[in-house]
């Protein structure tokens, strides 16, 4: 399950796993040792601001899990199908959201259309 929260940071961020920290000390990504103290002393990740700070709900939702699957300690990651429902659950909604921003800005755009008629 690590590896998936790894994917998923990777996902979130465009950048490697503890990318910030590195930099930060100046480790290089190919200090393994170093990156494993990481790990080991069960440091979390940074996220940037603007990943950190999103209200969009797919994102909310891709970081708990992304959290829950790099916990070190190995009882509170998510089984495999414990993952699969919970992506399953974000997508879905993410997916109804989409549906109803997209009913939305079709009626919001026959509103403006007919609007016009009365100007």
């Amino acid at each position: 399950m690590y590896g998936i929260g790894t994917l998923i940071f990777q996902f979130l961020t465009s950048k490697e796993l503890y990318y910030q920290e590195l930099k930060d000390s100046n480790i290089s990504r190919n200090d393994e040792e170093k990156v494993l103290k990481l790990i080991t002393a069960a440091v979390e990740p940074q996220l940037p601001e603007t990943v950190e700070g999103s209200k969009d709900p797919t994102i909310l939702g891709l970081k708990k899990i992304m959290r829950e699957a790099l916990s070190y300690n190995v009882a509170h990651r998510p089984t495999a199908i414990e993952l699969t429902k919970k992506l399953q659950q974000i997508f879905k909604n993410s997916q109804e959201q989409h549906e109803v921003q997209k009913s939305l800005s079709l009626k919001l755009l026959l509103l403006s259309k007919n609007g016009r008629k009365y100007l």
